[in-house]
């Protein structure tokens, strides 16, 4: 949730105090936690992970503008997920009250917590969609499109950038990683998407949707 500039000069006086410095490795909060404030990144990466088993699975990796914590707030319950920072940056710290002032002050931000908060939703469901996949390498597939729809950003090309690794992507679909690659491969020969530094490209985003909707109707 980025604050506009016009907000950003109203809120400053009582968000430059909370604004913290967070180093690689440091969990801002663990499952089980009480609720507390939430997060907004103004620098470097995070990443959330829930509890699957004996073991956590990544469930997004977040960057700069996006935020999290905030269901705490709303629910008032423990927090059910773990937030580790994977690099370092600054985290904007929003404490209830002040978020509530926020929401009560300045329409706006409402509006895109709110917008934010259904992108989301939809990305849930389109990752237990996901997850309702038995075969493997049609998971991954389904899964790197959710990811281009929902977590990624646009370069100068005008491709589609994922920032979510090969590994990560196999520990969230509790799949091998040389599966992973398997499938990336075949993505690549039909001209859909790359492997690249730290993520995948994708090359052609209606095609990959296409494929995607192909998987599902499969399925039915």
């Amino acid at each position: 949730m980025t604050i506009p500039p016009r907000e950003r000069q109203h809120t400053d006086p009582h968000l430059k105090r909370v604004v913290q410095a967070f180093e690689a490795g440091t969990i801002v909060f663990d499952v089980g936690d009480e609720p507390g404030p939430m997060y907004v990144i103004q620098s470097g990466r995070v990443r959330i992970e829930r509890k699957r088993g004996r073991g956590l699975e990544t469930v997004a990796e977040l960057g700069q503008g996006d935020f999290f914590g905030e269901l705490a707030i709303f629910n008032g319950r423990r927090r059910s997920l773990r937030a580790t920072v994977v690099e370092s940056g600054n985290l904007l710290v929003i404490e209830p009250k002040t978020l509530a002032a926020m929401l009560k002050n300045q329409p706006e931000v409402a509006v895109r917590l709110l917008q934010s908060m259904a992108k989301r939703l939809d990305s849930a469901n389109a990752l237990v969609e996901v997850h309702s996949e038995r075969d493997p390498v049609a998971r991954v597939v389904l899964e790197l499109a959710r990811l281009a729809d929902h977590e990624s950003i646009v370069t100068e090309s005008g491709r589609l950038y994922v920032s979510t690794e090969r590994k990560t992507i196999a520990e969230r679909l509790s799949v091998p990683e040389t599966l992973v690659a398997r499938a990336l491969r075949r993505l690549s020969r039909l001209g859909l998407a790359f492997e690249v530094d730290r993520g995948v490209e994708v090359y052609d985003p209606d095609r990959l949707r296409e494929f995607r909707a192909f998987l599902l109707e499969r399925t039915l």
